[in-house]
């Protein structure tokens, strides 16, 4: 490789700089983790971050937002559980991770699974807990399976890619809003993960709970 891309002395030259037997080997890293390992979902991050895949153009994405968001706003949902979409879609609701990264707590961990981090992604399909309502709430798709990093990331998927009906997407933001309001509901450090108990996590359940709850 060096004497393709330099002279002959050149190339002799850096041959024979002495190496530092004190340095580690080499070995391969992925600069998108802070652990240098490689995982689907920082790849994944990586690609949409990148835009590969996405055929649509720029002008087509700034249009495609406005489709997606007008399409929430027109859900049969309460207001709250649309203003609840959109916080979860900006990522700022106040999960464990966030709070740790304003420094107003130390320990990100979720307490229900104790498992994982609560980010958003965690608390919403990553953890088992939440992972068993989705399974009983009727809808078709594997939460065991997504790799989606953020909430808006699922959202714009169903609405896109799968091409969903406003239905579905009503209740996917029902039993979303369910989950976080049981979970939010429950003060941090007494028993978060306690609250499952109470989720009934069948589809009529959730979104009539979820209706009442909020009006």
């Amino acid at each position: 490789m060096i004497q393709r891309f330099f002279s002959l002395d050149d190339a002799k030259a850096i041959l024979s700089i002495p190496l530092n037997i004190k340095l580690p080997g080499d070995r391969l890293v992925w600069a998108y983790t802070p652990k240098v390992n490689f995982t689907v979902r920082s790849a994944y991050k990586l690609a949409v971050d990148l835009g590969i895949g996405n055929t649509s153009g720029g002008a087509s994405n700034v249009e495609n937002a406005k489709i997606f968001w007008k399409t929430i706003w027109r859900l049969n949902i309460p207001n709250k559980v649309k203003s609840f979409a959109w916080k979860a879609s900006k990522d700022i609701l106040p999960t464990k991770a966030n709070l740790c990264r304003r420094k107003v707590l130390i320990d990100p961990v979720c307490e229900a699974c104790e498992a994982g981090i609560e980010s958003s992604a965690h608390i919403f399909w990553e953890c088992d807990k939440a992972c068993e309502v989705w399974q009983l709430s009727g809808l078709t798709f594997d939460t065991h399976r997504l790799v989606f990093p953020k909430f808006v990331d699922l959202l714009w998927h169903l609405k896109f890619s799968q091409r969903v009906g406003d239905d579905t997407l009503e209740l996917v933001l029902m039993i979303a809003w369910n989950i976080w309001y049981n979970l939010y509901t429950t003060p941090l450090r007494h028993g978060r993960m306690h609250m499952w108990l109470d989720l009934d996590p069948t589809s009529g359940m959730v979104v009539s709970k979820g209706r009442g709850s909020v009006g």
